[in-house]
C-alpha cells in the first residue's frame, strides 16, 4: 500500500507457508519497480519477513527495512550474546569476554551461518563459562546476512520506525519522504 495516497499498490496470493511470504514480498516489489520505474524507498512489515535473507535482498537495493528482526526461535537465553563478543577482523574470529579467541571453522550451510568455535581447553577453567556456554565449549553461529541484520536493528531504534508501525501499510514510495 502507498501510505500517501492509502492506494494498494499490489496483493499476491500465497500458500500458508512462511517460506512463501519473502518470496511474495519480493515478486511484488519486483512488479512495483516493473510498473513504476523505480523502487519503494521503505518497506514496514511485521516480523515474518524479518529474516536475514529479505533484508538483505531489501539492502542490496536500497529499500530501508521497517521490519522488526527475527530472532533466535528457541527464544532468548540467559547466556552471553554476540555483543559480548569483539570480531577480530585479522584473525578472522571473535575474542570471548575473557580474552580468548574463537575460530573461524566455515559456513553451516543448513541454516546459513558463519561457525566460530573455542575449545574445551580454553574454556573449560574460564571463570564466565557458566554465564557463556552449557556446553564443553562456546561456538558462534553468525548469520551470513549479519550486516543487513545490525543496520535492521539499528533502524528498529529510530522514531522513524515507529511511525513506520503505526501507519501499518507497506508501501512508501520516493515521492512520499
Amino acid at each position: 500500500m502507498d501510505n500517501g495516497s492509502c492506494v494498494i499498490v499490489g496483493v499476491q496470493a500465497t500458500p500458508a507457508r512462511l517460506s512463501q511470504e519473502s518470496v511474495a514480498a519480493r515478486d511484488m516489489i519486483e512488479r512495483y519497480r516493473a510498473r513504476y520505474g523505480y523502487l519503494p524507498q521503505t518497506l514496514a512489515a511485521d516480523t515474518t519477513y524479518g529474516n536475514g535473507e529479505m533484508l538483505q535482498w531489501l539492502d542490496e537495493r536500497g529499500i530501508a527495512a521497517y521490519i522488526r528482526v527475527k530472532e533466535n526461535p528457541n527464544g532468548p537465553t540467559d547466556l552471553y550474546t554476540i555483543d559480548q563478543f569483539t570480531y577480530v577482523p585479522e584473525e578472522n574470529g571473535y575474542l570471548c569476554p575473557e580474552g580468548k579467541l574463537l575460530k573461524y571453522v566455515g559456513i553451516n550451510k543448513r541454516n546459513r551461518t558463519h561457525v566460530y568455535y573455542s575449545t574445551v581447553k580454553r574454556c573449560r577453567d574460564c571463570s564466565q563459562k557458566s554465564r557463556c556456554t552449557r556446553g564443553k565449549y562456546r561456538t558462534l553461529a553468525i548469520h551470513t546476512c549479519e550486516p543487513a541484520r545490525q543496520r535492521a536493528y539499528a533502524l528498529a531504534q529510530t522514531p522513524a520506525f515507529a511511525i513506520s508501525q503505526r501507519l501499518g501499510g507497506k508501501w512508501k514510495h520516493s515521492s512520499q519522504s
